[in-house]
């Protein structure tokens, strides 16, 4: 899939001024495009998404059609949300496996200092009424949110489901965008 399509696609739903910056894992072995858009449809937050990912292969099929996955993330001006974005597209390249309620441990706390969050959660896109996923005639790129999560809620999810999460969230009304935000488990 194009990447300037995917980009401006994505733009189309997050809204905004972008930016985009490629990130190399490690041993520059693989590479990835964030974009990074600020004042979009989202007032007060910055969003960050991959462009690219979509090239990995993640072995699952819709609607008879190649599924491949581009992350979101709703953070701040604050790098170190590009830096887990990337970190997280390098882990999805590497596992060539990726969908909704995959947790990704320990991406958060390599960046973030003295945070009791740890992982992410992949949820729907929730926060983007105009989000649909892109289809070309033979593949869907569907976006995935990325939601910091405590180990606490990670352990709460792998004990109940990604919904009763995905209510708690709610129900407590957590900001997803807070890297030092504590755990909605036990309020």
């Amino acid at each position: 899939m194009d990447n300037k399509k995917i980009a401006k696609y994505a733009l189309s739903f997050i809204g905004g001024t972008p930016e985009v910056i490629g990130y190399l894992n490690e041993d520059g072995t693989k590479n990835i495009d964030i974009m990074i858009c600020s004042n979009g449809y989202i007032p007060d937050n910055v969003v960050y998404s991959t462009v690219g990912l979509a090239d990995t292969n993640i072995g699952k099929i819709s609607e008879n059609k190649a599924l491949r996955t581009e992350i979101i993330i709703l953070g701040t001006e604050d790098e170190r949300f590009a830096d887990i974005i990337s970190s997280i597209a390098f882990v999805i390249q590497d596992l060539e496996d990726c969908g909704h309620g995959m947790v990704i441990n320990n991406v958060v706390s390599t960046y973030i200092e003295n945070t009791e969050l740890q992982h992410v959660i992949l949820l729907h896109p929730v926060f983007w009424d105009r989000y649909n996923p892109l289809e070309t005639e033979n593949e869907i790129a569907a976006w995935l949110m990325a939601v910091p999560v405590t180990e606490a809620e990670r352990q709460y999810i792998r004990a109940n489901s990604i919904e009763d999460f995905e209510e708690l969230l709610e129900k407590n009304n957590v900001d997803i965008s807070d890297l030092y935000r504590v755990s909605c488990i036990d309020k």
